[in-house]
């Protein structure tokens, strides 16, 4: 059977969400734009459009529960 599709984040991660991050701007730009992530793909596509700091993969890793769910490689915007 097919597991169920998150409607949002839990509440854990949902708190930890800051929305006038620059980084969590990008990246809901980046799922706005395409629904479906590989990490590899969305870091390069960030990467390609940053302007500030260089932000680290522990970021990266942090930011995305926030605006998706993975499944199987893939991060899917929520």
């Amino acid at each position: 059977s097919a597991a169920a599709v998150p409607a949002g984040p839990t509440e854990a991660i949902g708190a930890t969400i800051e929305l006038n991050d620059p980084l969590y701007q990008l990246m809901r730009a980046k799922f706005a734009q395409r629904p479906v992530w590989s990490r590899a793909a969305l870091r390069s596509a960030l990467l390609s459009s940053w302007e500030g700091e260089p932000f680290s993969e522990w970021e990266l890793r942090w930011k995305l529960p926030q605006l998706s769910y993975r499944r199987r490689a893939l991060f899917i915007r929520r």
